[in-house]
């Protein structure tokens, strides 16, 4: 098989079977229109996997409350197998080890009821084992000493698959004393043998062809800095490179090649400015040849066949998502299915079967959150195996596009567009810069913005400087912006888009999370006459504050800290431009209404600073509207979501109607 390293029933067993019947009845009623929770919904079908043979596919059905692990013969059309899952399980994932035996993840939840409102909480991650019909299940590590069977995540990573046997596999667990260790586990029996015993900061394992532990990696208490660890001649283990979250994601191992003293990583090589795949010698710790590097794009995934370890292609994202795949006639296969499910459409291939005719496919647009399909190259046949919404898909009218537009120092910005219609015309708009800041928004499927532009709003998503996925010297542009040239880079696309004739000026509002969640402030601040009103959600508001709270999360280690002065300023000797990028110390300069809303269990930016910039609009005599989200972090749960999108629907159109 061939697995990306990187989401039925009814419309299988329903294909191909309309009647003369059914052509003939009346059309439906009109659906209902489009809520906040129907953009945010649990997935209908998710975590969808191929069998080695192409014949099977397995994942995770949801109806209504109950979510069951359901098996599809999809050559018969038949149910081969299917298990309710009970309400305090959620499925995390599947695989198929072999052809007639699954492996699978689960989390335990722990479900109260908090101020009226029910909340579930992971308490532990579990994986299973058993054959696609559900006879012999066995749960991994459940007889397993030393091992800890209550921690969250415990027992849930793979490590490695073995050559010549699909009844074992390479797993990773924490052990009783807390630390990560590499085990071999019987998918038959759940019986796990410890391999290699971590150290105390150990986080994770690389294992070879045969099952023997290829790398070691561990990291400091705030996950800043990652260190790997190989055997030397005698056997022990030495360090043989430090990866911190300053150098992006410099280097990052991949998997076993067929060379047991060889494996296959991400990584950016010294003078490279992109992130690439690449082939490492363990005994010489260096990277001894380059498989895939784009000339302009960091890559994404790559693709090693699980049989023969070899590797197929890899994935990248430019305007969209690409792929560089070396088999002959896997190119034009692509093109063929770009042309068969159009231009909107993005095609991951998700897994292969073992002979590489028939793939899993997930096709998805800005507005179709995806669903999934098998193709038999050989036929050139597409086959549906179902819907991850299936309220959504058909029913909204936007456009999305991929523009670039000119920094006024001349840096190109990439950023997607979404306006209600195709037509050119004025547009009221909402800029959305995302989080991170070193992440990146792509064209697919974006819940938020499309739910937003369905009341009429253009929608802007810049990948300003500071984005990843474009190297790292464009990543390296944005640090010690904040405020400044990344916050340019957002009034730049404004500019643009009513220079095109896409946008009124008069009619622009911000919205964005977490770093997002500053820029929008940072707008309302620095730049007062360009937005009519914002909203940040979970957003960092008060520089020096937040550097401060970094410095005491992680004592003993000072390289998060690091990172953050390198990112946004150094405290000591830039206090006064900290302070004058600071939304919450500029609240005077605020001339437009203002949302917040914030988790007040967020351990990335904590609630204090979303309260600092209530109090601190509330003084000035701004006009505020503060939103607490009850025991839900940086990220919110779908109910949390949903609440959240109405609320962001009400403040926008009260404040810049579309």
């Amino acid at each position: 098989m061939t697995r990306w390293f990187l989401g039925l029933l009814a419309l299988v067993l329903a294909h191909g079977q309309t009647t003369a019947a059914s052509a003939q009845a009346p059309a439906a009623a009109a659906p209902p229109p489009l809520t906040a929770a129907d953009f945010v919904r649990e997935p209908d079908i998710a975590d969808v996997a191929l069998s080695p043979n192409g014949r099977l596919v397995a994942a995770f059905r949801r109806e209504g409350d109950v979510q069951r692990l359901v098996v599809i013969d999809m050559v018969d059309k038949k149910l081969v197998g299917a298990v309710a899952l009970p309400a305090d399980i959620e499925g995390d994932w599947v695989e198929f080890a072999t052809d007639g035996r699954l492996v699978f993840g689960f989390t335990l939840m722990r479900i109260e009821s908090v101020n009226g409102r029910y909340i579930e909480y992971p308490t532990a991650s579990r994986v299973m084992a058993a054959d696609v019909n559900g006879a012999r299940p066995v749960i991994l590590f459940e007889s397993a000493r030393g091992v800890r069977q209550r921690a969250a995540g415990y027992g849930t990573f793979f490590a490695g698959w073995i050559d010549g046997t699909r009844e074992e596999v390479m797993m990773t667990a924490l052990s009783a004393k807390g630390r990560m260790n590499l085990f071999r586990v019987n998918l038959t029996t759940g019986q796990a043998r410890v391999v290699e015993e971590g150290a105390p900061t150990t986080v994770g394992w690389v294992a070879d062809k045969d099952g023997r532990a290829a790398m070691r990696i561990d990291s400091n208490t705030s996950f800043s800095k990652n260190r790997m660890f190989v055997r030397d001649g005698a056997g022990a283990w030495r360090e043989v490179r430090t990866i911190s979250k300053r150098d992006g994601k410099g280097f990052e191992p991949i998997g076993a090649t067929d060379d047991p003293s060889r494996i296959f990583v991400y990584a950016r090589k010294e003078g490279d400015d992109r992130i690439g795949v690449h082939v490492y010698d363990l005994r010489t710790a260096a990277i001894v040849e380059t498989l895939f590097v784009h000339p302009r794009y960091d890559v994404l995934g790559a693709a090693i066949d699980r049989k023969t370890r070899a590797f197929v292609g890899a994935s990248y994202i430019s305007d969209g998502l690409r792929y560089d795949l070396r088999e002959p006639g896997a190119g034009a296969a692509l093109r063929g299915l770009q042309s068969f499910f159009g231009s909107d459409y993005e095609i991951a291939v998700v897994d292969r079967s073992d002979d590489r005719k028939t793939w899993l496919l997930l096709a998805a647009s800005p507005q179709d959150p995806g669903s999934w399909y098998l193709f038999n190259q050989d036929r050139a046949s597409v086959e549906p195996v179902g819907a991850s919404n299936s309220v959504i898909p058909g029913r909204l009218p936007q456009r999305t596009r991929h523009i670039t537009y000119k920094a006024r120092d001349g840096l190109e910005i990439n950023a997607y567009l979404t306006t209600p219609s195709t037509d050119k015309k004025a547009w009221p708009l909402i800029v959305m810069p995302h989080g991170g800041p070193e992440f990146r928004d792509s064209f697919g499927w974006d819940p938020m913005a499309q739910f937003l532009a369905a009341f009429g709003y253009a929608v802007l998503q810049p990948n300003y400087r500071g984005s990843s996925g474009y190297g790292f010297a464009f990543v390296r542009a944005g640090r010690g912006e904040w405020g400044g040239k990344m916050q340019d880079d957002l009034t730049d696309g404004v500019s643009h888009l009513v220079a095109q004739g896409l946008a009124d000026p008069k009619r622009v509002a911000i919205v964005g999370a977490s770093y997002g969640g500053y820029a929008a402030l940072a707008g309302a601040t620095l730049t007062p006459d360009v937005y009519r009103c914002a909203a940040s959600v979970v957003g960092v508001t008060d520089l020096p504050d937040f550097l401060a709270w970094n410095r005491t999360r992680t004592p003993g280690s000072t390289d998060a800290f690091d990172y953050w002065v390198e990112t946004i300023g150094d405290p000591e000797t830039q206090r006064d431009e900290l302070i004058a990028m600071s939304p919450a110390r500029q609240a005077a300069s605020v001339r437009i209404p203002i949302y917040l809303a914030h988790g007040v269990d967020d351990e990335q930016v904590p609630i204090a600073q979303g309260r600092k910039m209530k109090r601190a609009l509330e003084a000035a005599g701004k006009t505020v509207t503060w939103s607490e989200f009850l025991s839900e972090g940086h990220s919110f749960s779908r109910e949390s979501e949903a609440r959240l999108y109405r609320e962001l629907a009400t403040f926008l159109r009260g404040c810049n109607p579309p």
